[in-house]
């Protein structure tokens, strides 16, 4: 194992490495990444209405078919 590079690191370094490679309109688009104090932060553009869970509180009638089709988008990655 190479200094400082834990399990947990290489699975995001690699999770980041795929993702800031993807270019698709239903998924974020990533603009950077970094670690301070040993706390991973992933850097995404800031969502006015939040994740999905946070959106369908504040909209119970929104369309839960939708999100799910988009997320289902991530299964096939």
């Amino acid at each position: 194992m190479e200094d400082g590079v834990t399990p947990g690191s290489k699975s995001i370094r690699n999770e980041i490495k795929i993702w800031a490679n993807l270019r698709h309109p239903n998924i974020l688009q990533f603009l950077g990444a970094n670690v301070l104090d040993n706390i991973s932060f992933i850097v995404m553009p800031y969502l006015q209405n939040g994740n999905a869970h946070n959106y369908l509180n504040e909209h119970p009638n929104g369309d839960r078919l939708q999100i799910l089709g988009i997320s289902c988008c991530w299964d096939s990655l």
